[in-house]
């Protein structure tokens, strides 16, 4: 309900106290026999009238009045706690993330300390680069391909060996 509702629903109420105290007061003017018992029984017709009208009046009024509050405290209830929401909710995924970041760092720097724990105990076993400290995975594949490069150097040698055989023949070993 609108303010111009209400409005027009308080002025209605007005009229209606006006007319129902003027039928009062003509009803207390036509009943009495002296001008004293006149004014004295108008008054009073108009009072009861006025307590009658405004009682009613004020009832709807409020009665209505509180509807109308109900639903404007409602929406605007909705409103601010969704605002709320949103903000606590907000607030919440900050702090989570910002949670995930300390997390992330903290596993970061320990990574980075153990990979340089591993690579002090590693430094100086290259002979050809003792300024080098490799990790245990780096030093395992270098010592990997050095023993596949010495398997296939002796492979060479031993194919190179009989292809000279080969070519020399039977009984020209020299």
């Amino acid at each position: 309900m609108s303010r111009n509702q209400l409005n027009g629903l308080l002025l209605v109420g007005m009229m209606a106290v006006v007319i129902v105290g003027a039928v009062g007061f003509v009803i207390g003017s036509a009943a009495s026999t002296s001008s004293e018992e006149a004014e004295s029984a108008r008054t009073e017709s108009y009072e009861l009238a006025y307590a009658k009208a405004f009682g009613g009046v004020q009832a709807i009024t409020v009665e209505r009045g509180n509807r109308a509050g109900a639903v404007r405290g409602k929406k605007a209830g909705v409103k601010s706690g969704a605002d709320e929401g949103v903000d606590l909710g907000r607030g919440f995924i900050s702090l989570q993330n910002d949670q995930a970041e300390v997390e992330y760092a903290i596993a970061a720097r320990d990574a980075a300390e153990a990979e340089a724990a591993e690579r002090s105990a590693n430094c100086g076993v290259l002979v050809r680069a003792p300024e080098s400290c490799p990790t245990g995975a780096e030093l395992e594949a270098y010592r990997a391909a050095i023993a596949a490069a010495k398997q296939a150097a002796e492979e060479q040698a031993k194919a190179e060996k009989e292809a000279k055989k080969d070519r020399l023949g039977p009984g020209d070993e020299g």
